[in-house]
């Protein structure tokens, strides 16, 4: 958080750190995204996600864009809906809370495709 940010930013950034989420202010997301996309050339892959699924994987690669589930709907051709489907599945098959923890899971480490 900057210093100059809202009153209201601030609590809800507290409120959802304290409720156990992550808050990355919109000013460090390109940053996120770059060492994101520096960390997916490793070539090591991630036990976790070799159970996922083509489209899992597509839709995965997407979330490490940066992209929301509204133009992951776009790129893939799918529903919002079946975007969020697949990013709870994609979730819980890799053992992860959010997209963040998700991104950086998937970023260690690629499985080929």
């Amino acid at each position: 958080m900057l210093k100059t940010a809202a009153t209201q930013l601030l609590y809800k950034c507290i409120y959802a750190v304290v409720a156990g989420e992550m808050w990355v202010g919109r000013e460090s997301v390109p940053d996120l995204i770059q060492a994101l996309q520096e960390l997916n050339s490793v070539s090591d892959s991630v036990p976790a996600l070799s159970n996922l699924t083509q489209r899992e994987r597509d839709v995965v690669d997407a979330i490490i864009q940066g992209a929301s589930n509204k133009t992951i709907a776009q790129m893939l051709s799918m529903s919002e809906q079946t975007v969020k489907n697949h990013v709870s599945r994609i979730l819980e098959k890799c053992g992860v809370t959010n997209r963040v923890e998700l991104a950086m899971l998937a970023a260690g480490g690629r499985t080929a495709k």
